[in-house]
This record gives structure tokens, sequence and C-alpha cells, in this order.
């Protein structure tokens, strides 16, 4: 990964993992469970979109077609994917601050 694709990636986690900061004033806004991993899910997923906007288009599509194949999304798991992996909306709002370990590929 070059320098500059480094710095994208660790934006990328960085913003992802500061999403948990918007948990609480959702939460005390009266939003539901469901509601909140909805709205955590398609941050994160377009967070990964602009994350991805400055790499080359022929990885972008490589992994739009990897994720289309395993999520039926070509920009990754929906928070209908992670309910129907996890079966419970706490945990759909867990796995919206995961980012994939690039060390171990995908």
């Amino acid at each position: 990964m070059s320098g500059d694709a480094e710095a994208r990636r660790a934006d990328y986690v960085a913003a992802v993992h500061a999403l948990r900061d918007e948990i609480a004033p959702l939460h005390d806004a009266g939003w539901s469970e469901e509601a909140i991993a909805r709205h955590l899910v398609a941050r994160r997923n377009a967070l990964k979109q602009d994350a991805r906007a400055g790499d080359p288009e022929e990885i972008v599509a490589l992994m739009a077609a990897r994720n289309l194949r395993k999520y039926g999304d070509p920009v990754g798991p929906g928070a209908d994917w992670f309910f129907a992996k996890y079966g419970n909306w706490a945990a759909v709002i867990q796995a919206a601050f995961r980012t994939a370990d690039l060390s171990k590929g995908l």
C-alpha cells in the first residue's frame, strides 16, 4: 500500500471508530436500536466509499466485485446482512465499527 493509500486507510479506520460518538445522542433522541444500527452501517459504508474515491479504478472494481459476491452489495455488508448474520441489532451496531484487517488479506 502506498503512503497516500495508507493515510486514507488510517483516516477511514479512525472515522469508523469515531462513529461510536454518534450512539449516545441518537439514543437520547429516542432512536431505536435498529434505527441506530442502520444509520451507523450506512455511515460506515459512506465513509468506505469516500476512502475508495482515491484508489485506482481497477482496485475499486476488484473490491466491488468481491463484495457483490460475498455480501450482495458492491460497497460491502449492509445492516440487513449483519442482522441476518448476528440476529440482533446490538451486534449490528458493534459490527459497524469493525474494519477489515488488511494484513490478513480480504
